[in-house]
């Protein structure tokens, strides 16, 4: 009871809502109370609690056009400025040991090691065979310092340490077939909007005739010039086919036999050659990957405390908006209750995700998660739901009141989690939407997907059970 006191909105908002349900017992009727009473009312409760100084943007981090070590320091600096925020907030040494260690070997970053090359594509597509093609022509004295790895065929699944893998490598082969697929153009934007140095490969084009190789090289290039540049898209054969030869001898006999041609690499090698001559550059990408995907790593550990403090706070005002709206016979008023906790929980939660909220961005925030669940027509179909299992549920409730009440959980439960999933994409919000709390469009994508994931009757039903033991009328 100590800590509902110490939260001013939600006192007031209470308050608010049970003067109001006096004054109207006595004979006045709240039939005009819209929205914007309700949000009057709400906004003069927020005015009483005096807020920290307005949160500051977050500066965008556009890609570097070019990769150098100032980028990279840049980048390295970002990653320590998180580091210390986690620091902040866990009490386990041994994990911000393992980052500070990988922090520390990206800071020592040497420009001057061999490039690495990394082949990778969908399964038998002549990875290996040009592997190997490249490998003997770095042994027979090409001019290149490079190390090139086979890596696993990540075109096959979605899998995020496969491609954690296959960035970690200062240029990538991604080798195709023939017509590109539509998992291979995904892996090409996915690949370029990190800045990596990437080369689509088209292998065994030595199986089409001269004309139909052109058409289909053009083709790929048409479909992957939107992501990658046409000089980097190119047709190799790293294992042609065996041909026959036939040679005439002085009788006028034919003797007939096969020889494997030599790999035809020459546009596949000029072009390692121009992306040779900016090794540092390369190298310095690679760098900077590492480091945004470290500080990454990084934000999810943050991200997973703050969820573990964060959810006892929601369950604590579902209830509270459970019991206000289970107390109150009043429908509008129920919403001023309600609302005053989602307002309180906007606050709760964004201490926690130290998002520091003025008055005018706390304004905005109610503002914008009223509108957000009433567009969705949310608070029609959490008590359509909730009646429905009422329906099939044992305990014996005051009909009216357990629908209202367990609704006003319910919706409290859904913004609560919304507002985790928003506070943890904050940073990313701030830079593409800045100058205020809550950007509606993302928002209510967010609502939406969390509310679908929590539309089970399994989860509803398990609400219900939850509220038996503080609400359910007990029979005699």
């Amino acid at each position: 009871m100590l800590g509902i006191v110490k939260q001013p909105i939600l006192v007031f908002g209470l308050g608010a809502s049970g003067a109001l349900w006096l004054f109207d017992s006595l004979g006045n009727r709240f039939t005009d109370f819209g929205d914007w009473g309700v949000w009057g009312l709400i906004i003069v409760g927020i005015a009483l609690w005096r807020l920290g100084g307005r949160q500051p943007v977050a500066s965008a981090e556009p890609l570097p056009s070019q990769f150098n070590r100032a980028e990279v320091e840049q980048a390295l600096r970002r990653v320590r400025s998180n580091l210390e925020v986690l620091a902040a907030e866990t009490d386990s040494s041994s994990s911000l040991e393992r980052f500070q260690e990988r922090l520390e070997a990206l800071a020592q970053t040497d420009e001057s090691r061999p490039l690495s090359i990394g082949v990778t594509g969908r399964k038998a597509v002549g990875k290996t065979a040009l592997v190997q093609a490249l490998q003997r022509q770095l042994a027979q004295g090409s001019t290149l310092d490079v190390q090139i790895q086979d890596l696993p065929s990540c075109l096959q699944r979605e899998d995020v340490a496969l491609l954690a893998q296959a960035q970690q490598a200062d240029i990538l082969l991604l080798v195709t077939d023939g017509d590109i697929r539509e998992s291979e153009l995904e892996w090409v934007q996915r690949i370029t909007a990190t800045g990596q140095a990437l080369l689509l490969v088209w292998n065994q084009s030595d199986r089409h005739p001269p004309q139909q190789q052109a058409q289909i090289l053009g083709r790929i290039r048409q479909q992957a010039e939107p992501y990658l540049r046409g000089d980097r898209i190119l047709a190799i054969a790293a294992a042609p086919s065996p041909i026959e030869v036939r040679h005439y001898k002085s009788d006028n006999s034919i003797e007939t036999s096969t020889t494997t041609p030599a790999p035809e690499l020459a546009s596949l090698s000029e072009c390692l050659e121009t992306l040779h001559g900016d090794a540092p550059s390369l190298i310095w990408a690679t760098t900077y990957r590492a480091a945004q995907c470290l500080r990454a790593e990084i934000r999810q550990e943050i991200n997973r405390l703050r969820r573990q403090r964060a959810l006892p706070v929601i369950r604590q005002s579902q209830w509270i908006a459970a019991a206000a709206a289970f107390g109150n016979p009043v429908p509008s008023l129920d919403l001023l209750a309600t609302a005053a906790v989602n307002v309180q929980l906007v606050m709760n939660l964004g201490k926690i995700y130290q998002q520091k909220l003025s008055i005018e961005q706390a304004k905005v925030a109610a503002k914008t998660l009223a509108e957000v669940l009433v567009k969705l027509g949310l608070v029609e179909v959490s008590t359509q739901l909730v009646s429905a299992a009422l329906k099939q549920n044992p305990i014996t409730f005051v009909a009216g009141g357990a629908t209202q009440g367990l609704s006003a959980a319910y919706l409290t439960h859904i913004a609560g989690l919304s507002l985790i999933e928003y506070f943890e994409d904050c940073e990313e919000m701030t830079q593409t939407h800045p100058g205020g709390v809550l950007n509606g469009e993302r928002f209510a994508a967010i609502v939406k997907q969390v509310f679908e994931t929590n539309r089970r009757k399994t989860f509803i039903q398990s609400l219900i059970r939850q509220a038996g033991d503080r609400f359910a009328t007990k029979t005699a």
